[in-house]
């Protein structure tokens, strides 16, 4: 009778609006902590790059490694809100090394996206590894956790052994298995993801691409710049009088360490090296350049921008 009052009278597993639940808890918590830390060391957080994203991987790091293993119960303060827990085949908070080992799956793809890579020998190597991780650890975490209905264990479950449990539920209720179909799926969205983002990318010829890097080259030597890049953009416009057009554009994106005192006149310089570096290929292609400033630590984020619009250059300068 004793164990029966413990016991939930519903699903043992927890579901997917209650997990979700938990983990905007979790990060409004975590993201006020981020907060504060960037409140007090704001200036230097402003000359980070990539390791403004570890800091926040460090921050999160404790705070649910810890509290998801034996020592916290197996409970962040969201899940213990919403009552649901991480246990592991036996029903038992797990370890603080499996927990690290789930904690790790998931935080490498949401850390690593977006994160800024400066420009040097190994830039293509990490950027390679890091879009892997995100397309091979975070789509497989986001289908398993809506889609595998049976017993919602996402990739960093499968990978630590766990599976999240309803607070008071039986762990000799959960069904372990999981439809194989599912491994297929993830596998397939996997690859056509990566092949169409491949593919999608605005092809451009070697002779532009070499003045794109050029210009790069050039924008990163100014005393400002922190991390730059530049594109060439296509718009399409459609209107009812003169029907459908495209536009081409060179966009030139440079983060900076703090904010211009004039960024009207930064813009300019910018613009200035494009058109020094001979990036126009053609009479009507403008310049659009981004000057923003600001830090990214992941679970906390602060950016200001500034855009400005330049002329078609109307000669090349070899």
């Amino acid at each position: 009778m004793g164990t029966q009052s413990k016991t939930e009278i519903g699903p043992a597993v927890s579901g997917f609006w209650r997990r979700l639940s938990a983990f905007l808890v979790d990060a409004l918590i975590l993201g006020a902590v981020g907060w504060l830390f960037a409140l007090l060391c704001y200036e230097w957080l402003l000359g980070l790059t990539w390791e403004g994203k570890l800091i926040g991987f460090a921050i999160a790091l404790p705070y649910i490694t810890l509290l998801n293993s034996e020592v916290g119960g197996g409970a962040t303060l969201g899940k213990r809100l919403l009552r649901i827990r991480v246990v592991g085949i036996d029903g038992k908070p797990i370890s603080i090394i499996r927990s690290f080992v789930r904690y790790l799956v998931l935080a490498l793809p949401f850390f690593l996206n977006g994160a800024e890579i400066p420009e040097n020998s190994l830039a293509k190597v990490i950027g390679i590894i890091s879009a892997a991780f995100v397309l091979g650890f975070g789509i497989p975490i986001l289908y398993y956790l809506v889609f595998n209905k049976r017993n919602r264990r996402s990739l960093h479950d499968i990978i630590a052994g766990t599976v999240v449990l309803r607070h008071c539920a039986d762990i000799s209720n959960v069904d372990w298995r999981i439809w194989k179909v599912h491994h297929f799926v993830v596998i397939s969205l996997v690859v056509s993801v990566g092949l169409t983002t491949a593919l999608i990318l605005n092809p451009v010829s070697p002779e532009l691409l070499t003045k794109l890097g050029r210009v790069q080259s050039l924008v990163l030597t100014l005393p400002e710049t922190m991390t730059a890049g530049v594109t060439q953009q296509t718009t399409i416009i459609t209107t009812t009088k003169s029907g459908t057009r495209t536009n081409s554009y060179i966009a030139i994106v440079v983060r900076v360490r703090e904010e211009p005192s004039d960024p009207d006149y930064f813009s300019s310089t910018v613009a200035d090296l494009a058109r020094s570096s001979g990036i126009s290929e053609v009479q009507d292609e403008y310049l659009v350049v981004t000057t923003y400033w600001g830090y990214d630590i992941g679970i906390a984020y602060f950016s200001k921008s500034f855009s400005k619009q330049f002329a078609p250059i109307e000669h090349e300068l070899k």
